[in-house]
């Protein structure tokens, strides 16, 4: 129910390992960011007809007064502009091995001089957590020496 595994180039055992110890749910960030500009410019042009008519009477005075037919013509000028920054973040889950198969040929040290003489393992428990790291797979250090 115990495993150590160490340092290999073997894909199969990588493989082998990996699969023994487990998936887990790892969470990905993810971010966006945009910036948006418009400048908008314009005119518009309006013409327009009165005509109208009015009463008035009160006492011994009655009278209508006719308006002159009359035309407006008006017109103006419009400028707009706006900015915007807009910020998305987010995560996906998804299930993936705990120890990817890659990382038992590329993460753990070998021992010898290059490694000050320690080798990286990690040590598997079926069933049973360590306190040290809370699951039930621990990375530990020998000494060659």
């Amino acid at each position: 129910m115990t495993h150590v595994y160490f340092s290999n180039a073997c894909a199969e055992t990588n493989e082998y390992a990996a699969r023994t110890i487990g998936k887990v749910i790892k969470r990905r960030a993810n971010y966006s960011a945009g910036e948006n500009r418009s400048m908008n410019v314009g005119m518009n042009y309006g013409e327009g007809d009165n005509r109208g008519t009015s009463t008035t009477w009160g006492g011994t005075l009655f009278g209508t007064t006719t308006a002159n037919n009359g035309r407006s013509d008006n017109f103006g000028e419009n400028r707009g502009r706006s900015n915007g920054t807009s910020i998305n973040r987010g995560y996906s889950e998804s299930t993936e091995y705990a120890i990817e198969p890659g990382d038992f040929a590329r993460r753990f040290r070998t021992g010898g001089p290059a490694n000050n003489f320690h080798v990286t393992g990690l040590w598997f428990r079926a069933g049973q957590t360590f306190r040290a790291s809370g699951t039930n797979v621990l990375p530990v250090t020998f000494s060659q020496k």
